[in-house]
């Protein structure tokens, strides 16, 4: 902890669009809720608007992966202050649970990536999220 490393790189935050929205019941034809996956990044099947997708049978099925964060090649220095598991991507999912009186639709992710990253500053008030592979401690110079 506050050692002056370089780094090679960073995790840069990014909001992919990905998402899964929830149809209320009055809004359905059938009166009932429902779920879809949407990622704007794809053209629906007349190329013009967002792709969607509804959720079949929400039983937890793992096929819609959001992403979190990329990581971008800068070579730069800086103080480490701390660590943080980062999540790079995750699943995201529509599952039912019961109890005995009760049974509830809710959305969850299961993470598919994450990595183990050191909190940077590299100017006032300027920090990066640095993977712990892509950085090396520099020696003290004492003089």
């Amino acid at each position: 902890m506050f050692q002056t490393v370089k780094c090679r790189g960073y995790m840069k935050k990014i909001n992919d669009g990905r998402c899964i929205i929830k149809l209320e019941p009055r809004e359905t034809e059938d009166g009932l809720e429902h779920y879809m996956y949407s990622d704007p990044n794809r053209k629906d099947a007349s190329g013009t608007g967002t792709w969607t997708k509804e959720v079949e049978n929400c039983d937890g099925s793992l096929d819609f992966l959001k992403n979190y964060y990329e990581y971008v090649e800068k070579e730069f220095t800086g103080i480490v202050v701390g660590m943080k598991m980062v999540v790079v991507s995750a699943y995201l999912y529509v599952d039912t649970a019961y109890d005995q009186y009760h049974e509830w639709t809710y959305v969850g992710k299961e993470i598919h990536e994450q990595r183990k990253c050191a909190l940077v500053y590299y100017g006032c008030n300027r920090s990066r999220l640095v993977p712990m592979d892509c950085l090396e401690i520099m020696e003290e110079k004492y003089g």
